[in-house]
């Protein structure tokens, strides 16, 4: 095989392994603008009701670290902007850098690559193919996003032009873009993905670091000087700068450029900065099926519960600031309740506390899919045979990762419980107790457990398409949740939502008797699912 051929078809293979993973996570962050634009917008249909939304949270200058300055928020365009403009950009930021690693020093380090490459077909040519690729995939994630972006501005309570909104897609896309390429680097830098990784996710976190001095503070200059300074002075849909394009697009470049010149320049398996790899053996925690799933999982799990703790703990910070305007709101109170189809009352802390914990649902269930996709990939790179060809039983093999991912699922509720209730303290607001807040967390677990047993069912039975269809159920379901109060659409459609079937806790009383059965639901579908993995061949492709 010629050396442009072979480089075009790893381009290709690359592009088509990772146009999956792009086209979900752009329509993920379009559902996540959607929630927050129709919430707002209903929330506060009229001008008057939006400058008091703007005057109260012009004044939180500790929330523009995640947002960005409060600037226009009276209008769709500039709410649209502080509120998903800046999140949208991080979720981009590291699924790229967590992709770009795994892709270029993780499959070198597992030697993956020494399985392709050859003398027409050297890392220097390997890593450009694997680079381009990618960006192919974030071409049809900017396309997605963008198409998707410009239906919603069509809608009359958006009524955002076409151009903005693409403009739009486009900035979130260069900073996954910008920090892909930043990822690119530090994989032939350093010798394993996991440093790799955590320097790429430093160099955004210092980013995030500088930008928050900025705009706390006085020292607005300092966003010159970072890359996430650069996206918030570019600023799409309101007051755009599209000068700021050039510092992004040139950083971008030097860093391709330098990944070329560094992976022709260095052995397969070697680095540029060379680090002590060497760790003491850890031989305890292999000494059982059980110790051993932990062991492999537990970084997703620590992962994820970090995610969720600051985030609550910041959704709690802001219960006070929160309730003052849902008070101030001629409808946002109103939404809440239709959407937890209560027949009482809620208070006004309680109604934001339920629809913190609604998203907490949705970001629960993801960390499900993420779990069941580390499991698919075990089979797929053959992992589990090691196990397997021992006395280890298929069943207790499968048990034992799910008995991880269930304790991971009572970490997570504990851990969001405590971490939103310390939050909501620390604002003033002392309306909520643990307890309430912890049998919430509880409550916001039970979808996630029917989405894992909806997995192990489908990965039992289709284990090549498990995911995709996984990811059909819950994308769906949330769209129904979300969507379904406004199309007003058929009983029968709404209850196709996992999310239809519970309680938004605290917002209104728990239904213990529907989440037993769904508990009893998902344990039959588990035992499905395991009987059908015990009786299929292992798949590796």
């Amino acid at each position: 095989m010629k050396t442009n051929s072979a480089a075009k078809y790893y381009t290709k293979f690359t592009r088509r392994n990772n146009q999956k993973s792009a086209i979900i996570w752009s329509i993920v962050l379009v559902i996540y603008a959607y929630s927050k634009i129709i919430g707002y917008a209903k929330g506060y249909p009229t001008y008057k009701s939006r400058l008091q939304f703007a005057a109260l949270f012009s004044k939180t200058s500790g929330l523009s670290v995640l947002t960005g300055p409060a600037n226009n928020i009276q209008d769709i365009r500039g709410y649209t902007v502080w509120a998903g403009y800046m999140f949208m950009m991080f979720v981009g930021i590291i699924w790229g850098i967590l992709l770009i690693t795994r892709l270029l020093r993780g499959d070198e380090q597992s030697e993956k690559l020494d399985l392709v490459l050859t003398e027409q077909l050297n890392l220097k040519i390997l890593t450009r193919s694997i680079i381009r690729g990618i960006n192919y995939s974030l071409l049809l994630f900017f396309v997605t996003l963008a198409l998707l972006l410009v239906v919603m501005g069509k809608m009359s309570i958006i009524n955002i032009a076409p151009l903005p909104m693409i403009f739009f897609a486009l900035a979130i896309t260069l900073a996954a873009w910008l920090f892909i390429q930043i990822g690119a680097l530090t994989s032939q830098l350093f010798s394993t993905r996991k440093i790799a990784s955590l320097i790429a996710l430093s160099v955004f976190g210092v980013s995030l670091l500088i930008k928050a001095v900025a705009d706390t503070g006085s020292s607005k200059w300092l966003l010159n000087f970072t890359p996430l300074g650069w996206f918030e002075k570019l600023s799409p849909l309101v007051n755009t700068n599209y000068l700021w394009l050039l510092p992004i697009i040139l950083t971008g470049f030097v860093c391709y450029g330098l990944t070329i010149y560094f992976s022709g320049i260095r052995d397969v398996g070697e680095s540029i900065i060379q680090t002590g790899t060497s760790t003491k053996s850890r031989l305890k925690s292999l000494s059982s099926i059980e110790r051993m799933s932990f062991r492999f999982n537990k970084n997703l799990i620590i992962m994820w519960l970090g995610v969720i703790l600051i985030i609550n703990f910041v959704y709690g910070l802001l219960t006070k600031i929160a309730a003052t305007a849902i008070a101030g709101s001629p409808g946002y109170s109103k939404a809440i309740d239709k959407l937890a189809a209560s027949t009482s009352t809620p208070s006004i802390v309680a109604t934001y506390a339920g629809a913190i914990f609604f998203i907490n649902m949705i970001v629960i269930c993801f960390f499900v899919v993420g779990c069941l996709s580390s499991l698919r990939k075990d089979e797929i790179n053959s992992l589990d045979n090691n196990v397997l060809t021992g006395p280890t039983s298929r069943y207790r093999y499968l048990l034992s990762k799910l008995d991880v991912y269930a304790t991971g699922l009572i970490v997570l509720a504990i851990g969001l419980s405590i971490s939103f209730w310390i939050g909501t303290i620390r604002s003033g607001v002392h309306d909520l107790s643990l307890v309430t807040l912890m049998l919430a967390g509880i409550n916001s677990i039970i979808p996630a457990l029917l989405i894992l047993a909806i997995g192990v069912l489908l990965f039992g039975i289709v284990p090549r398409i498990s995911l995709s269809l996984l990811y059909v159920v819950l994308i769906v379901s949330i769209l129904i949740s979300l969507v379904g109060s406004d199309l007003s659409v058929n009983h029968f459609i709404n209850d196709l939502s996992v999310f239809s079937h519970f309680k938004f806790a605290p917002a209104v009383s728990i239904d213990w008797k529907t989440n037993l059965i769904a508990i009893t639901i998902s344990a039959i579908l588990i035992v499905i699912g395991l009987y059908r993995y015990n009786q299929r061949d292992l798949i590796s492709d």
